[in-house]
């Protein structure tokens, strides 16, 4: 899996969404980790109203996501796994 989140800016939370809650949820050894990469089960409890982003960005997002598919289904690959990395803005004041 490629890492795209930009190294310039502390991750706060990871998380490797699949769409799936089939055993999707980081194991007791990934939490344990010092960035830790949690999963779809992870992120409903975490975020149970989701993320607000504003509407240009979700709009890129959505068809990017659209296209990804399209090409994924192309070459009948099932599997497609999105990385989200939150920047908590009042953590990173709290930090500084």
């Amino acid at each position: 899996m490629n890492n795209l989140l930009p190294s310039v800016v502390q991750m706060h939370q990871k998380y490797d969404l699949k769409g799936s809650t089939y055993k999707r949820k980081a194991n007791k050894h990934e939490r344990n980790k010092r960035s830790p990469t949690y999963k779809d089960l992870d992120f409903l409890e975490q975020h149970p109203d989701g993320i607000l982003l504003e509407a240009d960005t979700y709009n890129a997002l959505v068809k990017t996501i659209q296209r990804d598919c399209r090409v994924l289904e192309s070459f009948k690959i099932m599997d497609y796994s999105l990385l989200v990395g939150i920047h908590n803005l009042d953590q990173a004041a709290r930090e500084r």
